[in-house]
């Protein structure tokens, strides 16, 4: 538990390491100002910002949005992948570009547009002496890309195989992988841009 003083505090109750009761849950309040360590701060910072995101980010509205996308691509390049022809190697070069397109302005945009409003919050509180700058920004990535990496793995696992392209559960994985990469690369270009960029308004 963080002792620290400062005037606006902030707080992430977090559960104790004593067993739980049946009928409630023990609670210890870890506190924070910007003189807290580092990692302190960015655990808390972690806790807070996740439990303001996941919800949105991971929901069954977004599982449909991912699997329709993926089922609509699959059905679109059906069986690309056992056409050995010119042809069939060009479709499947089609998907794979279409795919790294997707997950590239997809989500890349939409973070630059929340993180020029999130920044105009954290610099206040900074000034505040909530907390410090850099715990904050690094909290906000790792929740981004916790939240968002692995629906590439569900887009791949539903298109690819109905394109025909992966031979087998490997290839998808490693496709997979390459996708959640890229993904995590832009978002934090955009994490970047719309952090540093105070004239961004709509990404």
């Amino acid at each position: 538990i963080v002792s620290d003083v400062c005037p606006r505090p902030i707080c992430s109750a977090v559960p104790s390491p004593s067993p739980p009761i049946p009928t409630e849950t023990p609670e210890e309040s870890i506190c924070i100002s910007s003189d807290s360590p580092f990692l302190v701060q960015l655990k808390v910072l972690f806790l807070l910002d996740w439990a303001k995101t996941s919800g949105g980010a991971i929901n069954l509205l977004r599982m449909i949005e991912v699997m329709g996308t993926a089922a609509i691509a699959g059905i679109v390049f059906y069986s690309v992948g056992s056409n050995t022809t010119n042809q069939g190697l060009q479709e499947s070069i089609s998907l794979l570009f279409f795919s790294l397109t997707l997950w590239t302005f997809n989500r890349m945009y939409p973070t630059i547009l929340s993180y020029n409003t999130w920044r105009k919050t954290v610099i206040r509180d900074a000034v505040e002496g909530k907390y410090s700058i850099a715990p904050a920004f690094l909290a906000r990535v790792f929740v981004m890309l916790f939240a968002e990496a692995w629906w590439p793995f569900i887009y791949c696992f539903v298109c690819f195989p109905l394109a025909q392209i992966a031979g087998n559960i490997g290839d998808v994985f490693l496709m997979s992988i390459v996708l959640s990469l890229n993904l995590m690369c832009y978002i934090s270009i955009g994490s970047l841009l719309g952090t540093v960029v105070r004239s961004v308004s709509w990404g």
